[in-house]
C-alpha cells in the first residue's frame, strides 16, 4: 500500500524530500519537473545539429521540436522502491566524498530525473546543468553499478558548476583549461553533441608528428551517415591540435595517447568523460588501496583522491 500511495504522489507533481551528505543535497524530480527540464532551451538543445537529431531520432529531417516531444515522453515517475534505491546510492557516493573531506562547491541542489534513456542511445545516465538523468534499467542493476554511474554523473555537475574543481580534476591527467579551438566547419560537422560536455575548452600535450603538441580530444564520428544503431561502435576519440583546428587525428595515430589519458577506462572521448570515469572509480574505491593499486593507471586515481582531500587540508590550515 505504501508503494502504491508513493507512486501516486510522485506522479502527481509534489516535491520530494532532499537527501545526501558532504553538503551535497539532492532531490528526485517529479514527472512534470523532469519534462520541463528535458525540453528546456538550454545550451545542449541549442547545440544539437542535424546529425545529432538524426542519430537520436533515427530519421532524416528531425527537428528540435521533434526531439523535445520525444524526450519528454521518456520521463518516468519514481516508484517508492526506485526512489529509496536511488537516494541510498546517492547517500553512499556523497558519504564517500565526505570521508575524504571533500568540500561541496555547489550552491544549488542536484536534481535527478529518471527516463527510459531512449532519448540518449540507451545510456546509463547523463547530465544537463545541475540535473542528473538516469536510466530506469540502471536502478535494477547491482548497487555498485548505480553508485559508479551516479558518481560519474555527479562529476559532470561539479565540473560544470565549479571551475576550481574542474581545474584540479583535469590536472590529474595533465590537462589545462583553455579557449575552445576554432574548429573548422568540416571538423565541427563530425563532432557529436554530448550533454555532459558543453565545450572542448581544455588541452593536453600529445606527441604529434614527433613533437609535443597541445591538443584537445573530441567525440568524433568519422562517417556522419552512420546508422543510429551503430553509433556507439563507430564513435572515436578525435585529437585536434589547438594550433590546427581543421585537423583531426585518431587515437591510434598518437603514440602516447594512452600515456596521457591513462588506461583505466575506454571512455576517452574527451578529457571530461575520461575523468568522470576515473573520478567514479576513485570515489567508489576510497579506503581500498589494494583495489586502486590493481587498476592499470592507479596514479590517476591517487591524484584525484589527493585533490579531494586537499579541500579538507585547506580548511584545517585556515583554522
Amino acid at each position: 500500500m505504501k508503494a502504491i500511495i508513493a507512486i501516486a504522489v510522485f506522479a502527481a507533481g509534489f516535491a520530494l524530500p532532499l537527501f545526501g551528505s558532504a553538503g551535497i543535497k539532492c532531490r528526485l524530480a517529479t514527472v512534470d519537473e523532469g519534462r520541463a527540464l528535458i525540453t528546456a532551451d538550454d545550451g545542449y538543445v541549442k547545440r544539437l545539429t542535424p546529425t545529432d537529431l538524426r542519430l537520436r531520432m533515427g530519421r532524416e529531417g528531425a527537428t528540435v521540436a521533434d526531439y523535445k516531444a520525444f524526450a519528454a515522453d521518456q520521463v518516468l515517475p519514481f516508484s517508492a522502491w526506485e526512489a529509496q534505491t536511488v537516494s541510498n546510492a546517492f547517500d553512499r557516493v556523497a558519504g564517500r566524498l565526505a570521508s575524504a573531506g571533500f568540500k561541496n562547491p555547489l550552491t544549488n541542489d542536484v536534481l535527478i530525473v529518471m527516463t527510459t534513456m531512449r532519448e540518449e542511445f540507451g545510456a546509463g545516465g547523463y547530465t544537463r546543468g545541475s540535473t542528473i538523468y538516469i536510466g530506469s534499467k540502471l536502478i535494477y542493476q547491482h548497487h555498485m553499478m548505480l553508485d559508479v554511474i551516479l558518481a560519474h554523473e555527479l562529476f559532470h555537475v561539479l565540473s560544470r558548476q565549479s571551475p576550481e574543481f574542474r581545474r584540479k580534476m583535469y590536472s590529474a591527467i595533465g590537462f589545462t583549461i583553455c579557449d575552445e579551438p576554432g574548429f573548422s566547419p568540416e571538423v565541427r560537422e563530425h563532432i557529436v553533441s554530448n550533454p555532459d560536455v558543453e565545450r572542448y575548452d581544455c588541452k593536453g600535450v600529445f606527441t604529434i608528428d614527433g613533437k609535443p603538441t597541445e591538443a584537445t580530444v573530441v567525440l568524433y564520428l568519422p562517417d556522419i551517415k552512420t546508422p543510429p544503431k551503430r553509433f556507439f561502435r563507430k564513435i572515436r576519440a578525435g585529437i585536434v591540435p589547438v594550433s590546427q583546428p581543421d585537423r583531426v587525428l585518431m587515437a591510434e595515430d598518437v603514440p602516447d595517447f594512452r600515456d596521457v589519458v591513462g588506461r583505466n577506462t575506454d571512455y576517452v572521448f574527451g578529457a571530461e568523460e575520461c575523468l568522470a570515469d576515473n573520478f567514479s572509480y576513485a570515489v567508489t574505491m576510497l579506503g581500498t588501496p589494494d583495489a586502486i593499486s590493481s587498476m592499470k593507471s592507479p596514479e590517476i586515481l591517487r591524484r584525484i583522491i589527493s585533490a579531494l582531500k586537499s579541500d579538507a587540508e585547506a580548511v584545517k590550515k585556515s583554522k
